[in-house]
């Protein structure tokens, strides 16, 4: 499948059958459970209605199938600070590419999933920065300006830390 905004591959990247459109309403024909993964990169964050994609999707994924998402994080320290500065300018690439339609945390995600029968979804950092680049003060908080945010557990901080999540869940 490729959304009508990344343009036309070429016949000879390997595709067996190409669906071209606007992913949220191009409607599918594949065999329920003819999939054993879904592999969506730069995908939720680019539908209007990311709900009514991954419905029909559902029924193509076999029972013990699984997802593979990438999807960048608002929660990000630096998209955070921008927006605590009363800022908001969208770029070329990551949290606030201007191609994005949607926003998310890990969060949401996590709670979108779950809504449509997924379980066991899993997060681990795809794109992010090292812990130096945000260090909590003694009592464990963080600081830019005037915001102030913790104490942070480790885990905590990673979701700060994290510019792109890859998304592992399975179909319950």
């Amino acid at each position: 499948l490729v959304d009508a905004s990344a343009g036309t591959p070429e016949g000879d990247e390997g595709y067996d059958k190409l669906i071209h459109g606007p992913l949220d309403f191009t409607p599918l024909s594949f065999e329920d459970g003819s999939f054993d993964c879904l592999l969506l990169t730069h995908v939720l964050e680019r539908l209007r209605n990311p709900e009514a994609f991954l419905k029909p999707l559902m029924k193509c994924l076999s029972h013990e199938g699984l997802v593979l998402i990438t999807v960048p994080n608002l929660q990000y320290h630096k998209t955070v600070f921008m927006l605590s500065e009363g800022r908001w300018a969208y770029g070329e690439s990551g949290v606030m590419d201007r191609k994005n339609l949607r926003f998310y945390t890990a969060h949401e995600v996590r709670w979108l999933l779950q809504r449509l029968g997924f379980t066991n979804v899993r997060f681990a950092s795809l794109v992010g920065d090292d812990a130096a680049a945000l260090p909590r003060d003694t009592e464990g908080y963080i600081h830019h300006g005037d915001v102030k945010a913790g104490p942070l557990t480790d885990e905590q901080l990673a979701s700060w830390l994290t510019e792109y999540y890859l998304v592992l869940a399975t179909r319950s």
